[in-house]
Order: C-alpha cells, then structure tokens, then sequence
C-alpha cells in the first residue's frame, strides 16, 4: 500500500497571508518564491514591503568612464530603477486584488539627477496607494556624513514632493540627501520616527518647524544637519534621540520624561549643548567624539556633557584619542551597570 500524497497546506492559505510571509523576505527572494508554482504567480503583489538597494561605492563616482564607453547613454543606476519599477508593475497590473503597500525603501549610491524623474513617480504612487500606514526610507547617497564639503553643498540632491509633508498615514519618515522644501503647512499627524540626513538647502527653521508638526513623534534622529543651531522638542515627548556630526549645533532642548536612549556623535561641545528636562535619568547613553580632542580645549565641556547624562545606567564611549586628565573630573555614576569605554587613552 503506497504513502499517501503529502498535502501542500502552506499554498492553501489566502494571498494576502502568503504575502504577508514573503514580506519578510528580500524582494528579490520573494519575487524567485512566487515564481515557484502557478498558485503562487500572483502572491508577489501581496507583499506589502519593496526594498531595494546598490552597494556602497558601486561606481565609485566613475561617471565619465561610463559616458564614454556605454554604447547608450542611461543612468548608471539601471538596475535599481529596473528593480523598483518592475516591483511596483507587478502591483499596478493586480489593482483592486492586492494589499496596500506598507513600506518602501530604497538607497543609491550616489543619486544622479536623471533619476529624479523616476523617484517622484514612486513617491507619488506610495502616497496615493498608501491607506493605512507608511513606512518610507529614501536614500539618495551612502556619502560619509561626517564631511563638511560633501554634505550640504546647497547643490544637487532630489526635491521631495510636498504632499508627502501632508501624508495622515506615515509612521516613519527616514530621508537623507535631499532637499525637503517643506510646504507653507506641513501635518504628519502619525509620524512616530523621523530621521534626517544631510538636507540640501534646507534652514534650520525648517527642520525645527517639520519637527514640531510630528506631534506623535518618540524617535527622532538628525545627522549632518549642517543649517541646524538649535533644536526644541518640548511639546513632543521623545523615547529616542540621536544627534550625529551636527557640528553647528549650539542648544537641544528635550523633555526626557520618557526618552530611554540618547546618542551623540560630534565634537565635545566647548559651552553648555543639552538640556534635558523633565525627570532625569536616560536609561541608555552613547557617546562617541569623532574628532580628536585638542590638549587644552573640551575639557570643562566633556565634564558638563558628561555631568548631564550622569543617571545613565548604560554608558557607552567612544573617542578617538582621550587624555587621562579628562577623568579627573568625572562625574559620579551611582546607578550605572554597564560600562564601555572604546578608544586611545593618552596618559
């Protein structure tokens, strides 16, 4: 008596259920799962997250080789506008049978002009397909943050549409290399994380003024925001901040009455930089100073940075070269836990 036929209960379950699993798979992957068998053919355009993204230094800035020896003269980032394209067909020719995407994400090597056209098609079709909530991560460089001549030239860089600066549905709102040009009233009702890297042109009071219109806002990070002197975020009250290479920054106001991480990348500040204010005590602290420290300058401002976040119970720190001395005024610790000390230290 031969074995009876094993029953292929995984294809039995609906599409969206089908496209929910693959969801957490890379597109690509997905794409090869759906082409599996003919049940599956259809289950991609359930997949309510498209991801795609080139290696960092992919063409190395090598344009005019490829203006001289392409036989067509195309964007150098064909394949990823092949990919997001084709990702997002597979969705427009299944209109009315597929869930609403959930979340997008895309990241170029260096972002040339020509591409602009493609990313606001994109753009404009998550924001009119996107009904229940967004998650949008749109990266138009893998630049290093942590240079003052490539960032923030005032040059370059895609223009983000304004209407995403309206969108009720958008949980997280991750950009970098960009230019916001924020309309004359921005509303994100449900943005719970904001991250900002490197901003082209855009002023300091416009990044303060889209920060105070997340009023559901927990998570935000800044990095590179070269225009930015002074942040306030008082009327929000922030699980997370992170400051990265804001080397301007003079002043950050925050209610920590609920903040449970704080990261700092920078100089150490010379003059009095965080204010935090309501209970004390975040739960989690890193620091890293990205720069060398001068012999003599810093030193009363590492202690007051460092006095500041004294009721941390995880502390990590990172420097680059760090005397001896700079410990002797260290502030007292009484609850920390967990301690990671990363770098030279010069006795």
């Amino acid at each position: 008596m031969g074995r009876p036929a094993s029953r292929d209960r995984l294809s039995d379950l609906p599409d969206t259920l089908l496209g929910h699993v693959l969801s957490f798979l890379p597109n690509k992957e997905a794409g090869r799962a759906a082409g599996l068998s003919r049940r599956w053919r259809g289950v991609f355009c359930n997949v309510h997250a498209i991801s795609f993204e080139e290696r960092w230094g992919t063409r190395a800035n090598d344009w005019v080789t490829f203006y001289h020896e392409a036989e067509e003269k195309k964007s150098c980032s064909g394949a990823l506008l092949d990919d997001v394209c084709s990702a997002l067909l597979c969705r427009h020719r299944t209109v009315g049978h597929h869930v609403p995407l959930r979340s997008f994400r895309f990241a170029f090597d260096q972002c040339h002009h020509w591409n602009f056209v493609h990313v606001d098609q994109w753009l404009i079709y998550m924001l009119r397909h996107g009904h229940q909530e967004l998650h949008l991560d749109l990266r138009f460089s893998m630049a290093s943050i942590c240079n003052d001549e490539a960032v923030d030239s005032g040059t370059g860089g895609g223009v983000l549409p304004t209407r995403l600066f309206t969108c009720r549905v958008i949980r997280t709102l991750c950009v970098a290399y960009c230019r916001l040009k924020l309309p004359a009233a921005a509303s994100l009702p449900l943005l719970e994380t904001l991250s900002i890297t490197a901003p082209h042109s855009d002023g300091g009071r416009s990044i303060q003024r889209l920060i105070s219109d997340c009023p559901r806002l927990v998570d935000l990070t800044l990095e590179a925001v070269h225009r930015l002197k002074r942040v306030s975020v008082l009327d929000q009250r922030l699980r997370r901040f992170a400051l990265c290479c804001c080397h301007n920054m003079k002043s950050i106001d925050i209610d920590a009455s609920e903040l449970r991480s704080l990261d700092y990348c920078g100089t150490v500040p010379t003059e009095p930089l965080l204010s935090l204010h309501g209970l004390p005590g975040v739960p989690s602290c890193t620091v890293d100073f990205c720069k060398v420290l001068p012999e003599d300058a810093g030193f009363t401002g590492f202690r007051v940075f460092m006095q500041k976040i004294s009721d941390a119970k995880h502390l990590h720190l990172h420097h680059r070269k760090l005397e001896g001395r700079f410990f002797s005024g260290f502030p007292l610790f009484s609850i920390l836990t967990r301690l990671v000390l990363q770098g030279p230290l010069v006795n």
